[in-house]
């Protein structure tokens, strides 16, 4: 099955295409938060790698 016949089916189960644009544009909205919700996290956690990197560092002089 091809996107058109998706489309297709869709709207005819809908019975129109409002309904069924609406609902993609709320996706794509949604998707566009997921992504930089996603994004802010993964700045947060190299954060912390630094930080990581940076204990270990004086953990190492420490003990040698």
């Amino acid at each position: 099955m091809n996107e058109t016949e998706l489309e297709a089916m869709v709207v005819r189960l809908l019975g129109d295409s409002s309904s069924y644009t609406k609902m993609l544009a709320e996706s794509q909205q949604a998707t566009v938060e997921a992504t930089n919700a996603v994004a802010e996290q993964s700045k947060r956690i190299e954060g912390f790698v630094e930080s990581l990197k940076g204990f270990a560092a004086g953990a190492m002089s420490v003990l040698a």
